[in-house]
């Protein structure tokens, strides 16, 4: 099983991911849990990982990081995008877009598939934070494909955003 998406920085800062953490993080990165307290990293989200100011496509092997961290996919495995941040885009901030959740190999149907083009946030999705979080589905600051895309950003005060992704993996 992989997740791919892409992503695109403002002049943030960066924020190192710890390898492991509880709860939550003031960090940059992605991270998968199975139980929703113990998030263990699966992709930074800092220069060191290759980030740029442009569209970057990311592609995790979900199935090595788990089996790596020793966690097995169940039916409310989680995956959590996390931004750490000040200020506001366009000085700061992070935007994601086509989320999707699948197969190296894709078969008839995808787990999970986002695009954003709803304009809102399913079901699926958690939204949390500290601080003065913003974590938008918005059309501003040029979508990578389509209309909307998500973006994570503060409105002036160090903030933490997290969205996790809830999606059944239980027999991939």
């Amino acid at each position: 099983v992989e997740l791919r998406f892409w992503h695109k920085e403002f002049s943030d800062e960066d924020n190192v991911m710890p390898n492991s953490f509880s709860a939550g993080s003031d960090s940059d990165g992605v991270a998968m849990s199975a139980d929703g307290v113990t998030w263990r990293k699966i992709q930074g989200l800092v220069a060191a990982d290759g980030i740029g100011s442009g569209w970057t496509e990311f592609v995790v092997d979900l199935d090595a990081a788990a089996s790596a961290a020793g966690i097995a996919f169940n039916n409310q495995f989680r995956i959590r995008f996390n931004h750490f941040d000040e200020s506001s885009i366009p000085a700061d901030g992070f935007a994601f877009d086509d989320v999707t959740v699948a197969p190296a190999v894709v078969p008839a149907s995808y787990p999970f598939s986002e695009t954003f083009e709803t304009g809102a946030l399913g079901a699926q999705w958690v939204r949390t934070g500290t601080g003065n979080f913003r974590t938008l589905v918005s059309t501003a600051n040029g979508p990578h494909a389509g209309t909307h895309h998500l973006t994570m950003d503060s409105s002036g005060s160090a903030s933490r955003n997290e969205l996790t992704l809830n999606v059944n993996l239980a027999g991939r």
